[in-house]
Parts: structure tokens; sequence; C-alpha cells
């Protein structure tokens, strides 16, 4: 009895210690993961300095011009409106809606810009907000305040 116990513990030993000789081999969830971390990393890449200030220049601009618009339609409301009979009231009116609704959806626009410089500034400039990988260069080209990739903007959209 008292054999089987130490051939036991040896036993125990010697597993143990051929544990800790044997080389470490990668699960294969742990070689996937790091094969996406590399994508990733080298995803970061996309975008060279030159390009990254191209479009933050680009950017700039088209904020500055979308706060000058939304001021001349805050100074054209200012302006007091004319005295006129009730069909010019009516096309007034229908103007200032048209000119709030763009407003309204200028502003959303300003505010997406305003979060991808941050997202410059920050580093994380072309990565979806929602999975983590980064935006394709095509898209990011036609809509330089892209928040999501392709993919989670259609999620997005069906939500809506």
């Amino acid at each position: 009895m008292k054999k089987q116990i130490k051939n036991s513990k040896t036993a125990k030993k010697s597993k143990a210690s051929s544990v800790l000789k044997r080389p470490i081999n990668k699960t294969k969830a742990k070689k996937a993961a790091d094969k996406d971390l590399k994508k990733k990393v080298n995803q970061t890449l996309i975008f060279s300095p030159k390009e990254l200030s191209e479009i933050e220049k680009s950017l700039t601009e088209r904020k500055n011009d979308l706060i000058k618009n939304i001021e001349d339609k805050r100074n054209y409301d200012l302006k007091e409106s004319e005295v006129g009979d009730q069909i010019d009231e009516a096309s007034d009116s229908l103007d200032k809606e048209i000119l709030f609704g763009s407003s309204e959806n200028e502003r959303k626009i300003l505010d997406e810009i305003e979060a991808a410089l941050r997202r410059i500034k920050n580093g994380i400039y072309g990565k979806c907000e929602q999975c983590g990988i980064i935006i394709d260069k095509k898209r990011i080209k036609a809509l330089p305040y892209s928040r999501y990739c392709i993919k989670c903007q259609i999620k997005n959209d069906s939500y809506k």
C-alpha cells in the first residue's frame, strides 16, 4: 500500500516536472486572438501621418463651413419679416421650416465631424466604434467622419 502511495506521488511529481519542461503550445483560441491583434495593429497604420493631416484639414474646413452656415441661418431668422399677405407669410414660414430642418442636419454632421477630429487627436481615427476593426479606406474617403464599418452601420440602420 505504501508503495502505491509512493508511486502515485512520484507519478504526480514526474507529471508536474514534465509539464514544466514541455514547450508551451498556444491554444487555437489564443493563436486566433493573437492573429486578430496583429491584424488590428497593422490596420492602425492604414493612414500615413500626411494622410491623417490632410483628413484633419478637410474635416476642419468642413466644420468651419457648417458653423458659418448655421450662423447665417440663425441671422436670417433674426431678420424681421416684411409685412405682406398671407401667401408671403406662408412662404416665409415654409422657408424657415426648411432652413431649420437643414440646420438640424448640419448640427448633427457638425457633431460627427467634431467627434472624428477627437478620434484623430486620440489616435483611434478609422476604427469602428462598435466592433473595433478598421473602417475601409474607401468608406473613410467617402465619409471622413464615419464612426462605424459598413457591417456595423447596416446593423445600426436596421435598428432605427
